[in-house]
């Protein structure tokens, strides 16, 4: 094996030497320093590392990795072809010869290369259609994001589709984003188009509710209409608030106030005596007219177990009528 040291021959060298150390010089070259351990290398040479199986460059102390991209004009290889890492190809790339490619089966998740027709048949399989029986499917997986196929127009786009027909979705199926079909929970605002009709709820124009609506306030089954008016009872004097509009004032003492900037028109109160002496309706801070007369009142008497109601008719102004009432 030579082990050439590159700075011989010199000048001093002798007959001898110079022919050996000439000698191992060339036999580093027929060897491309594969395997040799020469001293005093050119920084540069490249040589052939047979246990690596790639060239390396002499930097100077110790043989690297060449650092420049091997340009290969053609390749051919006779067995399989190992890549390490990654395979950049600039230009056209063509794969030709009497080999094998292997199609993965269907509905599978392989690293083989698939021809272009499988995977066009995959799309279409799970894709939704636009022939009046469009369903969901379980996987998307071969589906392109804008469309199944550039050229496919019989297919809808997987961004905004339109469907026409009836479309089902399968039982127990997820669309993340969107409320499911079965007991769905909305937030925000709920907009229905105007003239839309769903099937086993109130509609927009004349609702009929059987449940609680607005505080206390419950509303029949058919005709929408007012079913009991809740009470406010009061032991002591009290001065009526927003919240007693549609209710009733049960008061036994102490006499009841109707208060300025609190109601507006159309709004209402009732006020029951439930006592067996005269309550005071005191309505100083206000515009009030008893029912039938132009006499602005600033109190009322209400007789043993009379009622009346305030009803509001402008900003501060109402009129007040009743059974036993003055």
């Amino acid at each position: 094996m030579a082990n050439a040291n590159w700075s011989n021959p010199t000048l001093t060298s002798t007959y001898t030497n110079f022919v050996s150390e000439v000698k191992n010089r060339d036999e580093d070259l027929a060897l491309q320093f594969d395997g040799t351990t020469s001293t005093n290398i050119p920084t540069n040479t490249i040589r052939w590392d047979s246990t690596a199986n790639r060239w390396k460059k002499w930097s100077g102390s110790a043989w690297a990795e060449l650092t420049s991209t091997y340009a290969l004009t053609a390749l051919t290889t006779t067995g399989a072809a190992s890549i390490g890492t990654t395979l950049g190809v600039t230009g056209a790339a063509t794969l030709s010869g009497g080999g094998t490619s292997t199609t993965p089966a269907a509905d599978t998740n392989t690293t083989a290369i698939a021809t272009t027709a499988f995977v066009i048949g995959q799309a279409a399989s799970v894709a939704p259609a636009q022939d009046g029986t469009a369903a969901v499917g379980t996987s998307l997986r071969y589906a392109r994001q804008d469309h199944v196929h550039p050229t496919d127009t019989t297919r809808a786009p997987l961004a905004s589709p339109t469907f026409t027909g009836t479309v089902t979705i399968p039982a127990g199926a997820s669309i993340s984003g969107y409320a499911p079909l079965a007991s769905p929970t909305f937030t925000g605002t709920v907009t229905i188009p105007a003239g839309a009709s769903i099937s086993d709820y109130a509609p927009l124009a004349t609702p009929s509710f059987t449940g609680a609506v607005s505080g206390n306030s419950t509303f029949s089954d058919s005709k929408g209409e007012l079913r009991t008016i809740p009470q406010n009872a009061q032991t002591s004097a009290y001065a009526l608030v927003a919240a007693d509009h549609g209710k009733h004032i049960s008061i036994t003492t102490g006499g009841v106030t109707v208060p300025a900037s609190v109601f507006s028109a159309g709004q209402a109160v009732s006020i029951y005596n439930n006592s067996s002496a005269s309550q005071t309706i005191t309505t100083s801070a206000v515009t009030a007219y008893l029912a039938g007369s132009n006499t602005v009142k600033t109190s009322f008497t209400l007789a043993t177990r009379g009622l009346c109601t305030v009803f509001c008719v402008a900003s501060n102004v109402f009129v007040l009528s009743g059974g036993g009432l003055t």
